[in-house]
């Protein structure tokens, strides 16, 4: 039996690195800089940027603030993901009660 890794990094994953490169780069600062902004090493923002480890929200977070962004432009154009176009529909039905 085949186990199903959910920790694994996907076509979104490498979407939200590269627009994180993208920024960086528009700011003209190196990995290293901005890996001291985040607590990181160059080499992690390197894997966030290739997509090969996954930002968390809070890093998400502290990226936004840094580059003064909203959270969606770490989304946009995500045409090609890994989600199938039903899911997607189904997240937008839910309703929160408050």
């Amino acid at each position: 039996m085949t186990k199903n890794n959910t920790r694994s990094t996907t076509s979104v994953d490498m979407h939200v690195g590269k627009r994180l490169r993208t920024l960086r780069r528009e700011h003209d600062l190196s990995q290293s800089e901005l890996g001291k902004y985040a607590g990181v090493k160059y080499q992690q923002i390197q894997k966030y940027e290739d997509g090969v480890n996954r930002i968390s929200v809070s890093r998400l977070w502290k990226f936004c603030q840094f580059f003064n962004v909203r959270p969606d432009y770490f989304f946009v154009s995500l045409a090609n993901a890994d989600t199938q176009q039903e899911d997607v529909e189904d997240l937008c039905k839910i309703k929160i009660f408050l």
